[in-house]
């Protein structure tokens, strides 16, 4: 009687039957969490869906003439030299409004309906990866939700509304470097793991190419972004242990140089030299005083933002994307407690390498293809495959075997598994050769 009750107790107390902690009110996030993503990808969506729509009814002014003139006469061309040689020396920037211009107002009305599915787009895959790097299962849903708040209060919530979304000139100078920056990182996170070398040299050319042309674009978004890069590359050097290899540093080199040739071109150009002609009394850009104004405008841009309400929808949004990734990540059951860890074989000496030679016979080493190229490291094994009679490898040193480049580390076997038995195991013998029946003759 006794036994058929505690099995009971124990089919009562299994894991595969539901609780009543499962069922109670830790599932009340998990029910809530999709209903307020619907509300705020309905409220986010419908306040950019309204400024997508205005576009469609903006009327050309100022800039947008005098842009406008020039593409239909001189063409994209012809206006991206005239910037270059009598206005600004803006030439990505000339280029960019000449395609826009170039079919006529149509252009600068479907313009705020682009930049914003650009946007949207590249803000949802960055926060993607940057879910699935941290081990999190990404919500699509409450991830569209976020990068529409946040664009919401881009476009919504400043002094300048107009000018960051609807006004072509403003917008292609102050808003789409942004859109341009964020793709160039997805670029940068898609080429720098990829297998193909190809890839990865396509990408750090891109790189080098956004970087002028961004350069060329805005000022004040290079040398943000310049700044960032830079920040970044430091913290990707592979001292720091932060990354393991040299593309990231290698990458945030390139987009710096980008950035630099492209403002020494525009620095340098005929229209910027004209232009800070007309402007004598103003001061350098690198001067005590334009640096003070410039570190006041940036306090006051901050004593903007947090002092409006509307901006704590930020932070609100972020934190609930990340309770819903962590709630969508899949957990262990408690009910099934870890194996203990089983201990490593300590490590065989390997033995002596036919001829001589210095330390073991195998060294599994790390050999790059390039010096500065880690990132295509392949386990070799310089005294297995080494001749007898060739030259036996340094202490601690191995040498690439069809090569023979020094390697960059050297680790023992046992790190990548159990050494190789020395000499190597004998081919299988063929098996005995026998005469193939004849045929019988019918």
């Amino acid at each position: 009687m006794s036994t058929m009750a505690a099995e009971g107790e124990e089919e009562r107390l299994s894991p595969s039957t539901p609780t009543r902690r499962e069922t109670g009110p830790r599932r009340l996030p998990r029910t809530l969490l999709p209903a307020a993503a619907a509300t705020l990808l309905t409220a986010a969506g419908a306040l950019v869906a309204v400024g997508c729509f205005l576009g469609l009814y903006i009327r050309p002014t100022s800039d947008d003439w005098c842009a406008a003139w020039k593409t239909r006469d001189l063409g994209v061309l012809g206006i991206t030299a005239d910037f270059y040689t009598t206005q600004n020396g803006r030439i990505a920037n000339a280029f960019l409004s000449g395609l826009l211009y170039s079919g006529g107002p149509a252009g600068t009305k479907i313009l705020p309906t682009l930049i914003t599915v650009l946007l949207t787009t590249a803000l949802v895959l960055l926060g993607r990866r940057l879910l699935r790097a941290l081990g999190h299962t990404p919500p699509l849903l409450l991830l569209t939700a976020c990068a529409l708040v946040l664009q919401a209060l881009l476009y919504f919530a400043g002094t300048r509304s107009y000018q960051v979304l609807l006004w072509a000139p403003a917008t292609i100078s102050h808003t789409l470097p942004g859109v341009i920056g964020l793709w160039a990182l997805l670029l940068a996170l898609a080429t720098l793991t990829h297998p193909r070398p190809a890839v990865r040299t396509a990408g750090l050319a891109g790189a080098l190419l956004i970087g002028f042309a961004l350069g060329t674009l805005s000022e004040p978004f290079a040398l943000v972004s310049g700044l960032t890069a830079a920040l970044t590359a430091l913290l990707c050097l592979p001292r720091l242990r932060l990354a393991t290899t040299w593309r990231p540093f290698t990458w945030c080199l390139l987009w710096c140089t980008g950035l630099a040739c492209g403002l020494a071109v525009l620095y340098t150009s005929p229209g910027a030299r004209w232009r800070r002609a007309q402007q004598l009394e103003k001061e350098p850009l690198l001067s005590t005083g334009e640096l003070h104004a410039t570190y006041e405008d940036w306090l006051r841009m901050w004593d903007t933002v947090t002092g409006q309400w509307a901006y704590l929808a930020a932070p609100a949004a972020g934190l609930l994307l990340g309770l819903a990734a962590t709630l969508r990540t899949p957990r262990p059951s408690p009910s099934t407690s870890p194996s203990p860890p089983t201990p490593a074989p300590p490590p065989t000496p390997a033995p002596a390498r036919p001829g001589g030679g210095h330390g073991p016979p195998c060294c599994c080493s790390h050999c790059p293809w390039w010096p500065w190229d880690r990132s295509r490291w392949r386990p070799a094994c310089a005294a297995d495959t080494a001749p007898p009679d060739g030259p036996t490898p340094a202490p601690g040193r191995a040498t690439c075997c069809p090569w023979n480049w020094p390697c960059a580390a050297t680790e023992p076997c046992w790190a990548h598994g159990p050494p190789p038995a020395w000499p190597p195991a004998a081919p299988p013998a063929p098996p005995p050769w026998r005469p193939a029946p004849r045929p019988r003759s019918a």
